[in-house]
């Protein structure tokens, strides 16, 4: 989430009725949030970012996330979340896009966004606590968010991995689980329909699973 601008309640309807005169871009998610400042009503107009997996990315070798720009034939165009520098990354560097990553359980392995939103219901909605340095923690943290995790195929590097991406996210501003729980909330079929997308996804990362 980031604060797009601040204005007075008499611009309030210029800006959501002209967007891009306002400096707003067009169908992002706002949240308005009043307050008063001498005697004026003022109004904070913040930007919600959608998470969308698909466009953050993980690199073997390199610390953190990254977001793409770009795509070419041979090549990406990502930015560092960390530090904003932008660089072509390669395939064969074994570039994964985190909607192509799950946890594997001795059942059903679970796509990393259901991950990421089960440790934002555990952390109402916060950050986790500082346990990526220590094994223990973390072993004890992924039994109480994914108790059936496999044990033998997830190692404490994958669940430092987990915890410092969801607070990088975090951090950015991108997860907003507000659609999940839309299409929850739905008809019983649109619900059939969610799962058996949901269990396709899972089949198609298969072979990308390890990789975190």
């Amino acid at each position: 989430m980031k604060t797009v601008c601040i204005i007075s309640e008499r611009l309030l309807c210029i800006a959501i009725m002209m967007p891009m005169e306002t400096g707003l871009q067009k169908n992002v998610k706002l949240q308005i949030t009043p307050y008063t400042l001498e005697s004026e009503k003022l109004f904070i107009i913040n930007e919600i970012k959608k998470m969308d997996l698909s466009k953050i990315l993980s690199i073997n070798g390199k610390a953190g996330l990254f977001k793409l720009i770009s795509k070419g034939k041979n090549n990406f165009i990502v930015e560092s979340l960390i530090d904003r520098k932008r660089f072509p990354a390669f395939s064969h560097e074994g570039v994964s896009s985190l909607d192509n990553i799950a946890i594997f359980t001795y059942e059903n392995d679970v796509p990393l966004a259901d991950v990421f939103k089960i440790i934002y219901t555990k952390e109402n909605g916060g950050k986790t606590p500082d346990i990526s340095k220590d094994a223990n923690q973390l072993k004890e943290y992924f039994e109480e968010i994914l108790p059936n995790y496999d044990k033998e195929k997830v190692y404490t590097h994958s669940m430092k991995k987990t915890i410092v991406w969801y607070n990088l996210l975090h951090d950015e501003g991108l997860l907003d689980f507000t659609e999940e729980a839309e299409k929850t909330s739905g008809t019983e079929g649109a619900e059939e329909t969610s799962g058996t997308e949901e269990t396709s996804g899972a089949e198609e990362t298969e072979e990308t699973k390890e990789e975190l």
